[in-house]
């Protein structure tokens, strides 16, 4: 109970701020305060709170529904370098409209086989990726993976703005932004890595991340690989 009203307290929280600013100015353009030039702009600046607090509400549904139990992850047998190359081939449009280099680096040509829900996975690795791009602002991400004899490790390294020491225990939080992402327009909702946490965790694996200020931010995962039945690790 305590953790559902912390939840529901940092979500009044996030979304205030947005709504204020929203609803300010929309009053402002209802009043014809604004110039004919000013007045798109304005909207821009509306459409701008709407996104972001439609991120945070998504967000939150996903782990109201992860703290309720009530997502069904029925799992398969898939092959996570497919998996990822299909997202980044998916998101480099997204880099490039940003002036950025997405690279994809597979350890290997084969297969990397293991059991897992393919489209947590693909949000896993979407939001690794999406959230890399956020804080770059030029240079690249790169998404790395290592195939060891129990698992596949996936690294997504960008070339950002990077996270003080202070705060890299804290990115896995819910609603947790650093003061650099607060500054920017589009600074996410600050629980995209709480769910890729979640996911990690949900398929075996762990995540962790290193950063460097004004350098660079990776973010590491590992998931167990597929066995095949009556073989012994």
């Amino acid at each position: 109970m305590t953790r559902q009203r912390r939840f529901t307290a940092d979500a009044s929280h996030h979304l205030r701020t947005p709504l204020a600013t929203a609803r300010a100015a929309a009053e402002i353009a209802l009043r014809g305060d604004l110039s004919t030039e000013d007045v798109p702009e304005t909207l821009e600046d509306v459409l701008v709170e709407i996104r972001e607090m439609e991120e945070i509400v998504d967000g939150m549904l996903q782990l109201a529904r992860f703290d309720a139990e009530a997502v069904e992850m029925p799992v398969c047998r898939l092959d996570f370098a497919t998996l990822v190359t299909e997202i980044c081939h998916r998101m480099n449009g997204i880099a490039s409209s940003k002036g950025l280099h997405l690279f994809s680096e597979l350890a290997t040509d084969d297969p990397i086989l293991l059991m897992g829900h393919e489209a947590s996975l693909k949000r896993l690795v979407a939001a690794l990726i999406d959230n890399a791009i956020r804080y770059t602002p030029s240079g690249s991400v790169t998404v790395r993976t290592a195939k060891t004899l129990h698992s596949v490790e996936c690294a997504v390294v960008d070339t950002g703005i990077g996270i003080t020491s202070e705060a890299i225990p804290h990115i896995f939080e819910r609603f947790f932004r650093t003061d650099e992402a607060k500054a920017l327009v589009n600074g996410g909702s600050g629980l995209g890595l709480a769910i890729a946490k979640w996911v990690v965790e949900r398929h075996g694996g762990e995540i962790s991340a290193s950063s460097a200020e004004g350098q660079f931010t990776m973010v590491r995962f590992s998931l167990p690989l597929y066995r095949e039945p009556g073989v012994k690790r």
